[in-house]
């Protein structure tokens, strides 16, 4: 019997930490350990009884809400090895530097982390099995949703367990590898923008339409993501005519791009090189700035025209999760005796179920 616990991240959108339990082996994995974005932070319910009986962590990607609570798992006393994909663990260093500045106004120290302990699998181990222990082995892919990101398939004794952590379906960049089709006894899946339907190309004919003038300067505020990058690549392939002036802390992720080639799809690989390199992409900008163009950067450009990607309601709405369309595609290829739908708010959880009658029993998260 595999039991589920999750610690965050059910019926709320942020503080991804996901705890599992094979009891015929006494395996205990933790799966993402993230914390709810906001002031305060909120941090998953992790104690130091619990930490200690942690085997190993899986990571799937770097976001704060998957992330950012691995410094108080390292303070309430785990030391064990923490698995991440090598695109992940080179986004790392800057990460901790965040980290420790937080540390004044957060329930850990900045020498906890420092006992963090990162171990990469080789990008060539992609759709291979790796053997950790006679108890636990696993599989990975790309999951489209950043640079980095991954799902696992692990085999804990004899009990097969997915978890998709965040998963994009339409990155015009990332590589999505489908997962095996095949029995799984648990799949935790994202299903962060279920509340929804909303294809890509509707997404972007709005967003052109919102910044359609060539004489104006448009701000588009998001994080340092798989998104970010996404919406640069479109709006540069859609609007020749346009310079692009992006906040000078995405340099380095842009380069990493480069190196990472195989989390990019192959027949963009060219084009991506050639708008990364080209004067019409501008990384850094100073904030008095009058130049027209389109600005992307993690906060809104003051005297700019706001365009919003992530409310929603707004038609400017760019997804990153699965939307519902894309939760029913998903399920085609995830058969599982339980499920655990994460990521979403209470109320899309609730909508998503009534979409989903079938498997409104096999859900374990409650709602």
């Amino acid at each position: 019997m595999v039991k589920v616990t999750a610690l965050g991240g059910v019926g709320e959108y942020g503080r991804n930490c996901f705890l599992l339990k094979e009891e015929a082996t006494n395996q205990t994995i933790l799966l993402d350990c993230g914390v709810k974005n906001g002031k305060p932070e909120q941090f998953p319910a992790i104690t130091e009884q619990l930490a200690s009986t942690i085997d190993v962590v899986f990571i799937s990607h770097v976001h704060n809400d998957h992330v950012g609570a691995l410094p108080l798992l390292a303070a309430k006393g785990f030391t064990k090895e923490i698995w991440l994909s090598e695109a992940s663990l080179a986004q790392i260093e800057p990460i901790k530097s965040v980290w420790r500045k937080k540390a004044d106004v957060s329930p850990y120290s900045s020498s906890d982390v420092d006992k963090l302990r990162f171990q990469s699998f080789p990008s060539d181990s992609r759709g291979k099995w790796t053997k950790l222990s006679d108890h636990l082995s696993f599989t990975w892919g790309y999951s489209g949703h950043m640079l980095g990101s991954v799902w696992y398939v692990l085999q804990v004794g004899k009990h097969m367990i997915f978890f998709s952590g965040d998963m994009s379906l339409e990155s015009p960049l990332l590589v999505t590898d489908y997962p095996r089709k095949m029995g799984y006894d648990v799949a935790l899946l994202d299903t962060g923008h279920s509340g929804i339907t909303m294809p890509r190309e509707k997404s972007m004919e709005a967003i052109l339409a919102f910044v359609h003038d060539p004489a104006r300067r448009y701000t588009i505020p998001v994080s340092i993501s798989g998104k970010a990058f996404d919406l640069m690549y479109l709006l540069y392939t859609n609007l020749p005519d346009r310079i692009f002036f992006i906040e000078a802390s995405f340099r380095k992720s842009a380069h990493l791009y480069l190196q990472f080639s195989d989390n990019i799809n192959s027949a963009k690989q060219a084009a991506l090189t050639e708008m990364l390199q080209s004067e019409r992409v501008q990384f850094g900008f100073e904030p008095a700035d009058q130049r027209p163009g389109i600005y992307i950067s993690e906060q809104p450009v003051v005297g700019c025209v706001p365009i919003s990607t992530s409310d929603l309601a707004a038609q400017s709405f760019y997804k990153s999760h699965p939307d519902l369309a894309d939760t029913n595609h998903l399920l085609k290829f995830v058969k599982a005796k339980q499920y655990l739908f994460f990521h979403s708010r209470q109320k899309d959880l609730r909508h998503l179920l009534s979409q989903i009658p079938h498997y409104q029993s096999k859900h374990i998260g409650g709602v």
